[in-house]
């Protein structure tokens, strides 16, 4: 493994800078023996990174915009970020498309985020699907699209809240409340028995009885 790394395979500097960060690893002795700086294992990602290995690129950028065991540096945490994506790595699209939206930042670009967001979730990252359905609502988009969206999301967790809950939305757009209503009911069950926040489900019940 140590020759492997020297000799710049991306793959095994990743696992090999996962184990120098993790003591319970039996393996870690004895790679520290041979990698005893302190910084041995940022050394290895970020050579892993440059080597164009997706998984050691996002993880490198998430780090620099975290501020975890470097100082915080946007910029460069999101070209990291960027070339995983590039590369097809989904949790770097999806982290992308995410930080494009945040209007914070002097990265906001909705149409590039979306695009990020749609890119992850062909791929079939549920929570791309999620944010996805939850951004065209709000943007009132209830096209098929949507409706394929959720879908697709609720194939891979059928009693996701927010899921559930933006089904419940478009059925009440659908002129369906009776099912909307059950739907959001399902939505509300399934947030309280995973400790999840029920306020937007609970509000739009409260709106759905109103009407």
């Amino acid at each position: 493994l140590i020759e492997q790394a020297e000799q710049g395979n991306s793959l095994v500097q990743y696992y090999i800078a996962n184990w120098l960060g993790a003591d319970e690893h039996n393996a870690t002795r004895l790679l520290k023996y041979h990698w005893h700086q302190d910084n041995a294992g940022s050394d290895l990602l970020l050579k892993s990174a440059s080597n164009g290995f997706a998984n050691s690129q996002y993880r490198l950028g998430a780090n620099l915009l975290n501020g975890e065991q470097t100082h915080q540096d946007r910029k460069r945490g999101l070209n990291w970020i960027l070339l995983a994506a590039q590369s097809g790595f989904a949790p770097a699209q999806y982290r992308l498309g995410r930080e494009l939206l945040n209007r914070q930042h002097i990265e906001y670009d909705e149409i590039k985020a979306i695009g990020w967001l749609n890119t992850a979730s062909e791929q079939g990252y549920f929570r791309a699907i999620r944010d996805l359905t939850t951004l065209y609502l709000h943007k009132q988009n209830t096209s098929q699209e949507v409706a394929s969206l959720i879908e697709q999301g609720l194939e891979i967790d059928d009693t996701h809240p927010e899921l559930l809950l933006n089904q419940a939305k478009l059925l009440l757009i659908s002129k369906q409340p009776k099912l909307a209503k059950k739907v959001a009911n399902s939505a509300l069950d399934s947030a309280q028995s995973r400790g999840f926040s029920s306020v937007q489900i609970q509000k739009f019940i409260k709106n759905l009885t109103k009407g």
